[in-house]
């Protein structure tokens, strides 16, 4: 028994430090509205009062220079939560406690075929089934199983073994077709999207959609996410009604069988997109949050799926650890490296339990039947804030992180945030 412990251990560092950076995905700014003008938010608003209990977290200091940022994204969680308090009713709603399953998210690229990674997949699906996640995202970028993409099979045969894993498991599946971050620091992934055009990215999309329904049958599918993501990764900016007319497109003739089929944006998009997608044959509407700011953008989504009867389910979530001069920096890859940066250091840790413990109630009460927080990693472990971390780069950032994220994987030690998340799905079990 030691031996296989030793062994799973270097197997899940080595993944957890290798290629978990690769799975990083900085969210475009959208220009309209501004991240520098958030919606209006209700004018019923109550005084703030702290109602969501989370588990105690541990007391690490709050660095000086994110005193003024910790105060602020608390105070917004405060006031949203508040918020909540005068929307409570007898009929809130059961929802699916999930997580992104990081180490199958398709930015890794080809290190996604070892056995070793494999393995790593194993080590992190027992670690949130031990915090009673009963549910996984899994991100599948386009264009990897189009019909000329390399190594096309080798992708399939992965994920269709990964899918019996999840089966046995039985776990609720959600299968993201998002948009790959190729060509940068964050990904493996070598792809030219200089000849893209809306046709061809329609077609090879609507083929890939029908393979995974046909292969890989996973209880939700969304279609189309982010849509200034899709800008900014490959250079495709619709319009809502484009993105409404290339989901249509996608549906058509799609053998749904007992899948679920969605589509959505980001809170910080514009509300069109929403609004236009429920227009579809859609069966549910996917909204990513990351930017507190637009907490208060999920009631409106709730009207707007409800008002066109259709399920709602958080496919990503996550705090941006943003100061107002950060906001304009969203945009540029090359720029974000440092804000995200800021995820992995413990002294945030009461501000993700936070988040989490207000998402899920939200989700509860507004009819959101799933909710998968992105990075899932920091559910077993953040790194101290030290002179010595403070100056370390993105990617050392994140292996050291992700080392010790592995390491208490195996050892069954969930961070303060993965604590608030058992309790969380203890309540929805």
């Amino acid at each position: 028994m030691t031996s296989i412990m030793i062994r799973l251990f270097f197997l899940s560092l080595l993944i957890l430090a290798l290629v978990l950076p690769a799975c990083f995905q900085p969210k475009a700014s959208s220009p309209a509205p501004s991240l520098a003008m958030p919606p209006a938010q209700p004018q019923d608003k109550p005084k703030p009062s702290a109602s969501t209990e989370v588990p105690p977290a541990a007391a690490y200091p709050v660095p000086s220079e994110y005193r003024a940022m910790y105060a602020d994204l608390m105070q917004k969680l405060t006031d949203f939560d508040s918020y909540l308090d005068s929307r409570k009713t007898s009929s809130t709603s059961k929802v699916t406690i999930a997580a992104e399953l990081l180490t199958a998210n398709s930015n890794i690229g080809e290190n996604l075929f070892t056995d070793t990674n494999f393995q790593a997949n194993r080590v992190y699906l027992d670690a949130l089934q031990a915090i009673n996640v009963t549910g996984v995202q899994v991100s599948i970028m386009y264009p990897l199983l189009t019909s000329d993409f390399p190594n096309q099979q080798k992708y399939l045969t992965f994920y269709k073994k990964l899918m019996q894993e999840l089966r046995l498991r039985k776990l609720t599946v959600l299968v993201k077709v998002g948009n790959p971050f190729a060509n940068s620091v964050y990904s493996d992934l070598i792809i030219s999207f200089d000849d893209l055009t809306l046709e061809k990215y329609r077609s090879e999309k609507k083929a890939m959609v029908q393979l995974i329904a046909m292969e890989l049958k996973p209880d939700y599918l969304t279609v189309c996410n982010e849509p200034n993501t899709e800008k900014m990764t490959m250079g495709i900016l619709q319009t809502p009604a484009q993105y409404a007319a290339t989901t249509q497109y996608i549906l058509e003739g799609l053998d749904r069988s007992k899948i679920l089929i969605g589509g959505g944006a980001g809170t910080w998009d514009d509300l069109a997109y929403m609004k236009a997608l429920a227009d579809t044959g859609l069966d549910y509407l996917d909204a990513h949050t990351y930017p507190l700011d637009y907490l208060y953008r999920f009631i409106d989504i709730s009207d707007t799926a409800r008002a066109k009867n259709k399920r709602l389910v958080v496919g990503e979530a996550w705090v941006y650890k943003l100061s107002s001069s950060d906001y304009g920096r969203l945009g540029n890859l090359a720029a974000t490296s440092r804000i995200y940066g800021r995820d992995v250091f413990s002294f945030w840790e009461p501000v993700d339990s936070k988040f989490l413990a207000v998402l899920v109630r939200m989700a509860s009460i507004y009819g959101y039947e799933l909710v998968s927080p992105f990075w899932s990693n920091y559910l077993y472990g953040y790194i101290d804030y030290s002179d010595t971390t403070r100056g370390l780069a993105y990617r050392q950032l994140m292996q050291e992180s992700n080392r010790v994220s592995g390491l208490n994987m195996l050892k069954s030690r969930p961070s303060g945030t993965g604590l608030t998340y058992k309790q969380l799905g203890q309540q929805y079990q």
